[in-house]
């Protein structure tokens, strides 16, 4: 009975060794898949923020076209560019780095023509609009709208 239970005993000790080596094993996996992904997450966000920089830029300055070289950003680096793709559109493309992994952003923008606008101006000339008058569709105007 007693040799039994010592080989009995044997066993299940190698058995939860294997089971205890298998965790470990896992564990050490799971941390490099987390570390990956971190750094593909990190490149990811290096590159979004300069892009939502240049939407910014470009929100003050249609005509702005330099873009961002070897931006520093959270502990990584940055690269913006903008490509006109026609009259109307332009495409940013960012590319941010982070500890050797590389992710790239592209944005296109694409700015409304002016004939959308039933009524558009860059200096409103002194014309008052009053009850009665009707515009159909949007309207804009550089200067100030006068209304009475």
């Amino acid at each position: 009975m007693g040799r039994g239970m010592l080989i009995l005993l044997g066993g299940m000790i190698v058995i939860f060794g294997m089971i205890q080596l298998s965790i470990n094993r896992k564990h050490e996996a799971m941390t490099g898949r987390s570390i990956e992904y971190f750094q593909a997450r990190q490149a990811r966000n290096i590159a979004n923020s300069p892009a939502d920089m240049a939407v910014a830029e470009l929100n003050t300055d249609y005509s702005w076209r330099d873009g961002f070289n070897n931006l520093s950003l959270m502990n990584g680096s940055a690269d913006v560019s903008l490509t006109a793709q026609g009259v109307f559109r332009l495409l940013i493309t960012s590319t941010g780095t982070y500890n050797g992994e590389s992710v790239t952003v592209n944005v296109m923008m694409q700015r409304d023509p002016f004939s959308k606008y039933s009524y558009f101006t860059d200096i409103e000339p002194t014309i008052y609009f009053i009850s009665g008058d009707t515009l159909n569709g949007p309207v804009h105007t550089n200067g100030t709208m006068h209304i009475q």
